[in-house]
């Protein structure tokens, strides 16, 4: 199959991402990462929803959806029209999970052994998702959480629901609603099983291992003095009831930063998350006794681990510095949100955030296939981070948008350490 578009570090093409998945060979990629539709009709796209399970049901009628097959209402007309409502029927439930599993198993076959996969999906389809990619052949590895501080709640507001039908009993419920504020997405980290060993797998595939020195979270120079001020972390053991015994022997602080987290976040929630921790001084050693509360030693919260050491705790700063920060909005920027002929891409993610991603599960000079493109945030990350990306986008009109993105001078690489 011809790319509709293809440069040096990129091959763009037009389809249906199963469609194309099956014309490429067996073991051609290194990764993949991706940003699927979460099957949820978001803002009556019908990529997201009514063509899934038209795919799974084979020639059903498609946008909006018909009623009983997405749910009573058909699907979104929009958030306003839907506020609060979940009309997803087990159906579609179903249909979703199983056309995980389908798109999966192509990324499956296309991955060398020990291949990582990174795929986003909605709070409550994150489930389905990760099933599908499970029942696919992968290995569930880990899930990281990307916490952002600038959601909105899309919330039936129940008190002037029921006004409209008692209008007495408006006041009883005024207050309530049907949905949280969106802080988080999850996004599954899973690996095509490795052939023998760890080592044997690298050193074969250059695939099943982790970049944690290129993708660690930056610490301060004041940090890094003082923990080689305490002779690094200090060599001590432990007896915990959940985890036995154990002991570290860190000499010094890594000069690259903190080891990655498996929690990411945005600018707004750094800040947030600082304000409500304080900030602890460079100077000022604070410690900690284990055992020194109430509890007997059962596992998080007890209050004792089981043991009476005393642990120093010199560190500086706010509790975000243990985790990787990317100074953007929750959703990418308008900088970041490629607009051409009036057509704008909906859901886009913040070009740090996935450059972070892509390094971290693959080197330089590997192929890292993305399934769903969109706006071609992926394949402008990979760029920047000498990496080949092969990318996939069924909806014509979004192909203007990833050929402005990438027609663009790509940025330098983040510096190691976020």
């Amino acid at each position: 199959m011809k790319p509709y578009y293809s440069e040096e570090l990129a091959d763009v093409y037009h389809g249906d991402c199963i469609d194309v998945m099956r014309e490429l060979p067996d073991g051609s990629v290194d990764a993949v990462v991706t940003d699927p539709p979460y099957g949820i009709r978001f803002m009556g796209e019908s990529w997201d929803g009514a063509d899934i399970v038209k795919r799974q049901e084979r020639g059903k009628e498609t946008s909006p959806m018909p009623a009983g097959v997405g749910g009573p209402n058909g699907g979104y007309r929009s958030l306003a029209a839907e506020a609060g409502r979940y009309n997803r029927s087990l159906k579609a439930s179903l249909a979703f999970m199983d056309w995980s599993k389908e798109w999966a198993s192509e990324c499956y076959r296309l991955l060398k052994p020990g291949g990582h996969l990174l795929a986003f999906g909605s709070p409550r389809c994150y489930h389905q998702l990760g099933m599908g990619i499970e029942l696919a052949g992968f290995e569930i590895r880990d899930t990281i959480a990307w916490l952002f501080a600038q959601g909105f709640p899309k919330s039936l507001d129940v008190g002037k629901a029921v006004g409209k039908k008692e209008r007495e009993a408006e006041r009883t419920w005024a207050g309530w609603g049907t949905a949280l504020k969106p802080a988080f997405e999850p996004c599954v980290v899973a690996r095509k099983p490795i052939a023998g060993s760890v080592a044997d797998n690298v050193l074969t595939h250059g695939t099943g291992a982790l970049n944690i020195d290129a993708t660690r979270v930056a610490m301060s120079d004041a940090d890094a003095a003082i923990i080689d001020g305490m002779g690094g972390f200090g060599k001590h053991k432990v007896e915990a009831a959940v985890y036995g015994e154990y002991g570290h022997t860190d000499s010094h602080a890594h000069p690259d930063g903190r080891w990655p987290t498996n929690v990411a976040l945005d600018g707004a929630a750094a800040d947030a998350l600082d304000q409500q921790s304080g900030e602890l001084s460079e100077t000022k050693p604070h410690k900690f006794r284990r055992g020194a509360t109430t509890g007997k030693g059962i596992g998080y919260g007890s209050g004792s681990t089981g043991g009476d050491a005393e642990i120093t705790y010199e560190d500086s700063g706010g509790a975000s510095r243990f985790f990787p920060v990317f100074r953007y909005e929750a959703k990418a920027s308008s900088a970041e949100r490629p607009k051409v002929g009036g057509v704008q891409h909906p859901t886009v993610k913040p070009l740090d955030l996935m450059r972070w991603l892509v390094r971290l599960i693959a080197p330089q000079g590997a192929t890292i296939l993305e399934p769903f493109a969109g706006s071609g945030t992926t394949i402008e990350a990979c760029i920047a981070e000498g990496m080949r990306c092969i990318a996939i986008e069924r909806e014509e009109q979004y192909l203007p948008l990833i050929l402005d993105r990438i027609s663009k001078p790509i940025d330098v690489p983040l510096p190691i350490g976020i």
